[in-house]
Formats: C-alpha cells, structure tokens, sequence
C-alpha cells in the first residue's frame, strides 16, 4: 500500500517521498540549507519540493517572529499579531488540504506531518512568549515554558545537525516531540489572554481563534485516525 514493507513514514523519509520532494537533493546533508530545510520539515512540512518546503520555513518563521515583535512599549501590535495568526492558518490549511484531498492520504502525510500542521496554535507561541515574560500575573508558567520550548529547540536542531530525523527511516511523525506540547499550549493560552490595549472584542476574537486552533488540530487527527483504520483493514484482507 505504502511502497515499503515498513509503511508510509519509512517511505517518506528514506524512499520515494523525500526523494521525490527534491528534498536530498537539493542540498548537500550537513549544509546550512540543508539544516535550516531539516529543522522546517519538523515544524513546517517537509513539502512536495524544494521550494515548496522553503516557503513553509519562511511561513513558520514569519509566525514566531511577528509574534515575538507584537508588542510594542507594552502594548499589543496588532498587525503584527493578525501575521503571526494569517501564516500560521496558512500553513495549517495548505499541508491538511495536501494530506485530504491525497489519493492516498497516509502515503500523503510524512511530507506534510510537521508540528504546524498537526497543531495549528504553535503559530502563536512568539506571542505567547511576550505576554509570558512581560506579565507578572503569568510568572508561574515561566519555567515550564522555558524548559518545554528549550526542548523543542534542542530537538529540532538535533535532528537537523545529526540527519537522524530523514533518510533514516526515523520519520515517525511527531512523537519526539510531544514533551514540548504542553509549554506550547500554555503559551498559546498566554498569546490570546488580557493585555493593555487589548479590548474585550479583540480578546474573543483571540479566543476564538485559539479554540478554532484547537478543533481544527483534532479534526484533522480524527480523520487521519479513520484513515489509519481503513488502511489497516485493506491490510487485513
């Protein structure tokens, strides 16, 4: 089903999907392109080309940066916070509708399994960084959203300085990440919560995009745990 014995994120990464995406290719392992394409493929997507797979690093780093420049002397820049949400739905919504509307999902999803797409409200975290450390009211989440995005920054540039996510089949979707979740979450929750400037329309309006983050994120994991079924089910036949 998937071209390789050991299923579709194998294929992804050491077969045809990342052959086919241009992404060895492109450039030579241990550059610095080739690092910055790894360290985009874990957050963004790995993409269905080169310049594909650029452009979902471009768009994840206008997110977190955007954000992290929000405020401005205290007060929130909203049009800086309407980028950081505009990338980060743009990426969500570009690498799901690749994955839905696949042939073959499943053998769709290693190029498009990056944490943006599978959880939509990382593009919130710059932000969220700001109001964490700007408030004195959000203290209390301060270590655990260090340690957590100290992880998460640890791991990716591992990966990508060590090659061991791609080429190796260690393309297991985003498991090694999960620990770094949680510090995500919470400064996601910390992005959209009361600021000076900040009225109480435009504080809903934050609200709602954090919950819409949220359902879109199990959506999109339901419909792929139905499809995982499916698939075991042709294989058992």
């Amino acid at each position: 089903i998937f071209d390789h014995p050991l299923g579709a994120h194998v294929m992804g990464s050491v077969g045809g999907g990342a052959f086919a995406s241009g992404f060895k290719t492109s450039a030579t392992p241990g550059s610095l392109l080739h690092f910055l394409r790894t360290i985009g493929a874990q957050l963004g997507a790995i993409g269905g080309g080169r310049v594909e797979s650029m452009l979902f690093l471009v768009g994840l780093c206008t997110a977190l940066v955007s954000g992290a420049v929000a405020t401005k002397r205290g007060r929130v820049g909203w049009a800086a916070t309407g980028l950081c949400f505009l990338a980060g739905l743009a990426i969500w919504l570009y690498g799901s509708l690749q994955i839905v509307t696949a042939p073959r999902p499943m053998a769709q999803l290693p190029l498009y399994n990056g944490l943006m797409v599978q959880l939509p409200m990382l593009c919130l975290v710059g932000l969220g960084i700001s109001a964490v450390w700007r408030r004195s009211d959000f203290a209390p989440l301060r270590l655990g959203v260090a340690v957590g995005l100290l992880f998460l920054a640890l791991e990716v540039t591992f990966r990508g300085a060590t090659r061991l996510w791609l080429f190796t089949g260690g393309q297991w979707g985003l498991r090694e990440l999960l620990p770094a979740v949680p510090a995500i979450v919470a400064a996601a929750v910390a992005a959209v919560g009361p600021a000076k400037g900040r009225s109480f329309r435009m504080l809903r309006m934050g609200w709602g995009a954090l919950i819409l983050a949220g359902l879109a994120s199990s959506a999109l994991s339901t419909w792929l745990l139905v499809q995982q079924k499916h698939e075991a089910e042709r294989l058992q036949r």
